[in-house]
């Protein structure tokens, strides 16, 4: 089996690695980039606590000048992914959700008391947790410490690998990346290659922005983690083999 992996670098190299000991290769198309831009300072006043969606949100806080404050406090996270990225910044109270950010209102009912939490987030976000947190009548502040910018083309090794049908399937890890596919696959004329495509798709979320065509296979992990991703591949690239 070829996919496309569609995640930002350097996530996209890590993933075709981790699939290639899969024996599953991969071209790499990132479809956005991530860009980190913290605050100078972060508003750690009588803080409990931290929660971060996405490990980029951590990444864009390493050598920050109030990561020091940030470690000594309970980190909320979406799932095991970013929990690793907590763990290699220092962070020792780590609450692992299950890898929704849905779920995390929750979490934070159980495991923080009460008192003002800090949110890490990207300029966008596809969950307002601040809100349902805010709803509930917590003391909430958010940070924005990343963006993200969305390809304004589809790479050319995504480009080749489509118009020559080299690739089985797309490996689309949030619902904006599967927006983002969608429309540069469109704008190349390169529609039709979709035809029997399989969309790995992280969630259903994902899966419903991918707008797959309807001769298209989709498939959604198991939960919306890496691990499951990659085990949905795995087990795709199985029975394909065992069709053979």
């Amino acid at each position: 089996m070829h996919v496309l992996v569609t995640r930002p670098e350097p996530e996209a190299t890590a993933l075709a690695e981790r699939l290639a000991a899969l024996g599953i290769a991969a071209t790499l198309a990132p479809l956005a980039t991530i860009e980190p831009c913290p605050p100078p300072r972060l508003p750690t006043d009588n803080l409990v606590g931290v929660a971060a969606t996405s490990r980029n949100a951590l990444k864009a806080i390493a050598g920050h000048a109030d990561l020091a404050i940030l470690r000594r406090l309970p980190m909320i996270v979406v799932g095991p992914g970013t929990a690793a990225t907590a763990r290699n910044l220092g962070f020792a109270d780590i609450v692992e959700g299950p890898g929704a950010a849905s779920e995390l209102p929750e979490l934070v009912a159980a495991r923080v008391t009460q008192g003002p939490l800090l949110i890490l987030r990207g300029a966008a976000v596809a969950f307002d947790l601040a809100g349902v947190l805010s709803r509930q009548g917590r003391a909430v502040r958010e940070a924005v410490v990343y963006r993200t910018r969305p390809a304004t083309a589809l790479p050319e090794a995504a480009r080749r690998a489509l118009s020559t049908r080299a690739v089985d399937g797309v490996v689309l890890m949030s619902p904006d990346t599967a927006k983002v596919f969608t429309k540069l696959v469109m704008e190349a004329g390169l529609t039709s290659a979709l035809t029997g495509l399989t969309y790995f798709c992280l969630s259903s979320a994902v899966a419903d922005a991918a707008v797959a065509p309807a001769t298209a296979v989709v498939t959604i992990a198991v939960k919306p983690n890496l691990e499951e991703m990659l085990a949905l591949v795995a087990r795709t690239a199985s029975q394909s083999s065992a069709k053979l």
